[in-house]
C-alpha cells in the first residue's frame, strides 16, 4: 500500500534532553511513549489494510515509560566553538553536526564522560578537526560502544591516517572518564567511512555483550543490535516465531547473534554474513557459546 503516514500525536509531556529542540538525534521526546507506540500501530493497520485488525500483533515497547541511555553504539562529531573543541551534534533536518553539547540521553552517562574528556584533551592539545568539504584536518569524529548488562566500555577514534596527538595522556582521560576496556584507533582516507582500518592501542580487543543466557564478542565495526534494553525482548520474539527442527537459514547474520540464540532448537544453523568483521565475530560467538 502506499500513502501510510506515521503521524505521531501532539506535545504531551516535557522532553528530557535541553537539546531536544534543536538535535535531530531524537525525535518525539515530548510525547507520552505509549502515544508513541499507538500511532506505530495506526501506521501498520494503514501499511497492511487488506488484514483484520487483530491480525496485526501489537508494538512491542519498552518497559519504561520514555526510554533513555538505551543505545549500546553511538558516534559524536566535534566542532570548535568559543575557542574550544566540544562534541556536537545534527540538527534536525541536516547531516551536519554544528550543535555543540555537553551531554546525550541516547547512550549513558559513561559515555557523556567521555566525550567531555575527549573534547578537553582535544582542546589541550590542539587536536585538528576533519572538515569534509575541504578535506583538512584529521579527527573525524569518536565511536563508542559499549556492554549494557557486562559494563565493558570500547572507545574508537576515527581519523585519517595520522598519528594521534598526545596518544598517552589521552589514553590516561579516557580512563580516567569512564572504565573503558578497550580503545582503538580506526582510520580512513578522506570521506570514506566504509572502508576504515582499525588500530588496537589499549586495553581488550573486543567488549562482550549477554543477552540471555548467551555472551557475544563485539568488534569495532561489526554489527550487533543497537537498542540493549529491548534486544532479548526481540530474539525472545524470533525465537517463538522461528519453530524449532530443521535447518535454521540466519540470513544477513551480523555476527551470529540470532543463530547462536536459537541454535538449541534446530537440528542445525547456516549462518550467511558477507563483512569480514562480521564473519570473525561470529566465529568467536559460534565457539563461545557452544553453538553448532
Amino acid at each position: 500500500m502506499t500513502g501510510a503516514v506515521l503521524t505521531i500525536p501532539p506535545a504531551t509531556v516535557a522532553p528530557v534532553c535541553p537539546y531536544f529542540s534543536v538535535c535531530g538525534g531524537c525525535s518525539s521526546q515530548d510525547v507520552k511513549y505509549s502515544d508513541q507506540l499507538l500511532a506505530k500501530q495506526d501506521w501498520i493497520h494503514q501499511l497492511f489494510a487488506g488484514l483484520n485488525p487483530q491480525e496485526c500483533l501489537p508494538i512491542v515497547g519498552s518497559g519504561s515509560e520514555y526510554p533513555v541511555f538505551f543505545r549500546n553504539k553511538i558516534r559524536f562529531s566535534f566542532i570548535e566553538h568559543d575557542g574550544m573543541i566540544w562534541p556536537s551534534r545534527h540538527p534536525k533536518g541536516s547531516a551536519k553536526a554544528d550543535i555543540p553539547v555537553e551531554t546525550c540521553f541516547l547512550q549513558s552517562e559513561e559515555a557523556n564522560r567521555i566525550i567531555r574528556a575527549t573534547a578537553a584533551h582535544a582542546t589541550t592539545h590542539n587536536w585538528s578537526l576533519y572538515n569534509p568539504e575541504t578535506q583538512s584536518g584529521w579527527f573525524k569524529h569518536l565511536l563508542i560502544r559499549q556492554g549494557k548488562r557486562t559494563g565493558d566500555i570500547m572507545v574508537v577514534a576515527i581519523t585519517d591516517q595520522s598519528p594521534i596527538p598526545g596518544l598517552e595522556a589521552w589514553l590516561q582521560a579516557l580512563q580516567s572518564a569512564a572504565p573503558v576496556t578497550s580503545i582503538f584507533q580506526g582510520s580512513s582516507w578522506g570521506k570514506d567511512l566504509l572502508e576504515i582500518t582499525d588500530v588496537h592501542l589499549w586495553g581488550s580487543t573486543h567488549i562482550h555483550e549477554q543477552v540471555g543466557d548467551y555472551t557475544f564478542a563485539i568488534s569495532p565495526q561489526a554489527f550487533f543490535q543497537t537498542n540493549s534494553e529491548i534486544v532479548t525482548t526481540l530474539y525472545n520474539a524470533v525465537s517463538s516465531a522461528a519453530g524449532s527442527g530443521g535447518v535454521l537459514w540466519d540470513l544477513y547474520a551480523g555476527s551470529a547473534t540470532i543463530g547462536c540464540y536459537l541454535s538449541k532448537q534446530f537440528a542445525s544453523v547456516l549462518s550467511v554474513e558477507s563483512n569480514e568483521s562480521n564473519c570473525a565475530d561470529g566465529m568467536l560467538n559460534i565457539a563461545h557459546n557452544n553453538a553448532t
